[in-house]
């Protein structure tokens, strides 16, 4: 280990910063979700209950050990993620207000955040490690575009969201694909698809990755099959019956109902082009039987993306569920001007599309902050520029939107092969 660290003094001096940059923001910034997240995994603890949302059962199990250990260095814990309500677990503002009026918020906030920053330090560290022994330099790009990557940096130490756990999955099903450990891969599979809903639509898409010319494919194509599934039957059924956790409310409270009907966020004007997008994915998947499991998972689960920004409605923080994606293949191209311009596009995107009214002044992200006299970049735009270039707030989001989108697939096109970029490993 001390050898591999000084011949690594470059990465290691990148990461030593990306640290210290992140410690600096991980007191002061918070989204109300961050209040509702935390409660509810608060209660779990204390209660003895789970939280029963399938689709997030490995995060919250990971908070959950998580929690345990760092609330003791936390005080008037109790008091910040008290939840009155089991039903109604969802912070409204009056509560989220409370919640910031603690002195001690600030000490929550960095402590909770820390998980956050251990998933995110260990994915850039194994992104280096990956890749350094084929080409130093492009590890130290692809790590560095990990590290500092704005979007992972708004997500968890500003919004204050837990992506980063199942991105740790979907990072380490990557290396198993490229290692040809299908197994492996299809049991980090099932811990992903039990982290968040949307990468129960990954699915498909992962099970037609594993499709090919041989019989052997079938044969991995059953025991995946078996192995996801089964990992997404079973473990509210072992949790209840093995284990004796109850959960904190039941499948027909409007709760849960509410949750499993806002899974993709779609307009119905956009829903019908969304099904047919991805319909075109799983066809191109079945029959692609030329290329490797990993390439074909990277190119399927990338377009997915790019669909449902494309036509769904979504939070700025959304966008990291794709990001790590084409960071690993930047370790196949020498040009960054398409992730850069990517970036930028997502940050003009998010500052057009800000939803200021969910923010407080204290613990807000600097894209919607009104702090004083200084305007949104909404009210910025309305007020000084709108009659200037003839184009009302709506236009300019369509606008910004539609670049955004174009971005995304250029992005696509440029990383995954027909930039003349094509990953194979």
């Amino acid at each position: 280990m001390k050898a591999f660290i000084s011949h690594n003094k470059a990465f290691f001096n990148l990461l030593l910063i990306s640290v210290l940059l992140k410690i600096i923001i991980m007191p002061f910034f918070a989204h109300a979700d961050f209040l509702s997240m935390w409660r509810r995994v608060y209660t779990m603890i204390t209660e003895n209950y789970y939280y029963p949302q399938k689709e997030t059962l490995v995060t919250y199990f990971v908070q959950i050990i998580y929690l345990s250990f760092v609330r003791f260095f936390i005080p008037k814990i109790d008091s910040m993620l008290y939840l009155s309500d089991f039903c109604k677990s969802t912070a409204t503002l009056t509560e989220y207000l409370t919640f910031v009026s603690y002195t001690e918020v600030f000490r929550l906030l960095f402590f909770l955040k820390f998980l956050f920053l251990i998933f995110d330090i260990t994915i850039g560290i194994i992104l280096y490690k990956h890749y350094y022994r084929e080409n130093k330099v492009k590890a130290l790009v692809v790590s560095s575009a990990w590290l500092f990557n704005p979007i992972i940096i708004y997500t968890l130490y500003i919004f204050g969201r837990y992506e980063v756990i199942p991105l740790f999955f979907m990072l380490m099903i990557i290396i198993t694909l490229n290692k040809h450990k299908y197994i492996a891969s299809a049991l980090l599979f099932a811990l992903l698809i039990n982290s968040r809903e949307i990468y129960l639509l990954l699915f498909p898409i992962y099970l037609l990755s594993m499709y090919g010319k041989n019989k052997a494919s079938y044969k991995t194509l059953f025991i995946t099959a078996m192995i996801v599934v089964g990992a997404k039957v079973l473990p509210p059924y072992i949790i209840e019956k093995i284990f004796n956790i109850k959960p904190l409310f039941f499948s027909h409270d409007i709760v849960q109902s509410d949750r499993k009907n806002s899974l993709i966020g779609l307009n119905i004007i956009y829903f019908h082009p969304f099904v047919a997008f991805y319909t075109a994915i799983l066809i191109m998947l079945f029959c692609d039987l030329k290329h490797s499991p990993l390439t074909k998972f990277l190119k399927g689960s990338f377009l997915f993306f790019g669909a449902y920004y494309a036509f769904g409605s979504f939070s700025p923080h959304y966008v990291s569920w794709s990001i790590l994606i084409p960071t690993v293949l930047l370790n196949k191209v020498s040009d960054l001007k398409v992730y850069v311009i990517f970036i930028i596009s997502w940050f003009i995107h998010s500052m057009i599309m800000t939803d200021d009214g969910v923010f407080t002044l204290l613990l807000a992200s600097p894209m919607t902050l009104k702090m004083g006299d200084i305007p949104t970049f909404p009210e910025f735009y309305v007020e000084y520029l709108e009659k200037h270039i003839n184009i009302d707030i709506d236009m300019a989001r369509n606008l910004v939107r539609t670049v955004f989108t174009t971005s995304i697939f250029y992005l696509y096109f440029a990383l995954a092969g027909f930039g003349g970029a094509k990953y194979e490993e």
